[in-house]
């Protein structure tokens, strides 16, 4: 059994042990962060889509948040403004493009709230606030647990921000049981999932969202990549039918990632496109991870999704006969490369 699949399997407890609201409120208790206008969250590489995930559900509560990825910040594509307070995501606390914007903003006098796995790190050195997930040791290299947690734990930062700031203080947050529960429910199914795609037969794979789970086709497409060596990109589904569709072909594996809130008319054409063209397809809806239609559902879906892509991922490299604990880290020009990026 892969390292992969056993953190997939403690993933579960460790959600509802490791992103504890108590945990984030006691860190952030006295800390003495200025008022300020939004929060923005930043990070790198999964870490970044976590940030993503977390982003996109604040905003569609009309919670004042942006999310950029670190290099973006750094390079000053997207200007912070002094009313901002950063929130930057890294599980390692090493990230070479996160230390150099913290280091910026440390110079500046801003503050930054740091989310990760090593408080011990240098990261944690450069800021203001550091929030420990408590989960320091990734089975395996594809940080499927500290993704999910790092997410979760944004979210709670944005809370306990909400009621410093004397608002509302009424983030709507997954309910932590029923997520675990569901999580240990696609655990079980996990050799199902695994074959939904025949992936010995695919060249590269297009995974199409809407609206609140884009953040997961993003990571999904990171994760095909890293540990399926699948060329593998993220489209927004209504692009995906104006121009993608000629890429496809009996070749192509296409996952569908659609929310509660999608109505039944864009699988209906999913399904239709998928039997004319002939690739191989899956919705991924809440009824795929077993949800159902209530409003606790809509909230859950994204990290189910996100979940589901995981073992999606997972049943991918055992067909392929790729180890998904090495993430090319034995190709010694990857290891030169990414070496660079730290």
């Amino acid at each position: 059994m892969s390292r992969m699949e056993v953190e997939l399997g403690l993933t579960p407890k460790l959600v509802a042990s490791l992103a504890a609201p108590d945990r984030v409120r006691t860190q952030l208790r006295d800390q003495g962060l200025r008022p300020f206008r939004r929060l923005v969250l930043a990070g790198c590489g999964s870490s970044y889509f976590a940030a993503h995930l977390a982003a996109t559900h604040l905003q569609a509560q009309g919670f004042p948040v942006g999310c950029q990825e670190a290099g973006d910040l750094l390079t000053e594509a997207v200007p912070l403004s002094n009313e901002d307070l950063l929130v930057v995501l890294t599980q390692s606390g090493q990230t070479k493009t996160v230390l150099e914007l913290m280091r910026r903003r440390q110079r500046q006098g801003d503050q930054v709230v740091l989310i990760t796995g090593h408080p011990e790190s240098e990261a944690a050195s450069l800021a203001s606030v550091v929030v420990d997930n408590g989960f320091g040791e990734d089975q395996s290299l594809c940080h499927t647990v500290s993704v999910m947690v790092l997410s979760l734990l944004a979210l709670e930062v944005a809370a306990s921000s909400d009621r410093r700031r004397g608002t509302s203080g009424s983030v709507l947050q997954p309910d932590r049981a029923r997520l675990a529960s569901g999580l240990e429910a696609l655990y079980a199914r996990r050799q199902e999932i695994a074959e939904w795609i025949n992936w010995t037969q695919v060249t590269h794979a297009l995974l199409v969202a809407s609206d609140r789970v884009w953040p997961v086709a993003e990571e999904g497409s990171l994760k095909l990549a890293e540990a399926a060596y699948l060329p593998a990109l993220a489209i927004p589904f209504e692009t995906f039918f104006h121009g993608y569709i000629p890429l496809t072909n009996p070749d192509t594996a296409v996952v569908a990632l659609l929310s509660a809130k999608s109505d039944q008319r864009r699988a209906a054409e999913f399904e239709l496109v998928r039997r004319t063209v002939g690739f191989q397809g899956k919705v991924v809806d809440p009824a795929a991870v077993g949800l159902g239609s209530d409003s606790g559902a809509e909230v859950l879906f994204p990290w189910l999704a996100l979940y589901a892509m995981h073992l999606i991922t997972l049943g991918a490299a055992i067909q392929r006969g790729t180890n998904p604990d090495l993430l090319r880290r034995e190709d010694p020009k990857y290891l030169k490369a990414r070496q660079l990026h730290r």
